[in-house]
């Protein structure tokens, strides 16, 4: 069992160890950097900067704490969070081109039949135009007869 005292309330250093062997428990030794080795947990303990700390002797690599852990995770929902703003951003401007553009296309298309309805009535106008013509033409051939 282990007994982690980072205040030095109880113990006199922070950090102290027991392992059981032939029925009794004996205090582990720390080794010359003040680490010592769990055989149950397969992990090296020692404190740093106050912290318990558990260190792979396999690897030589630190395990994170908790609150490297905690840090690392909010870290990574802001990196999330950010992504996620970006991509909306990106939806609302690719939304505001479609609007943009849906808008011009009405508007070409209400030019278009402006365009087709006067047309229209130019075409009318020109046919009123040649009836008209068709019918002076025809009082001036009914004057000119005696």
């Amino acid at each position: 069992y282990w007994l982690f005292d980072p205040e030095g309330f109880r113990l006199p250093k922070p950090l102290r160890g027991y392992q059981l062997r032939a029925g009794r428990y004996q205090q582990v030794a720390a080794d010359a950097v003040g680490r010592m080795s769990s055989a149950v947990l397969g992990l090296e303990l020692y404190v740093r900067d106050g912290e318990l700390r558990f260190r792979d002797p396999a690897t030589g690599e630190d395990l994170d704490t908790y609150s490297e852990v905690h840090r690392g995770r909010a870290a990574e929902r802001h990196r999330a969070d950010e992504a996620e703003h970006g991509r909306a951003a990106e939806r609302h401007r690719a939304d505001a081109e479609k609007h943009r553009a849906d808008v011009a296309e009405h508007g070409r298309a209400a030019q278009e039949s402006r365009a087709e309805a006067a047309e229209s009535r130019a075409e009318a106008a020109e046919s009123r135009a040649a009836a008209a013509e068709r019918e002076l033409a025809h009082l001036r051939s009914r004057l000119e007869k005696p």
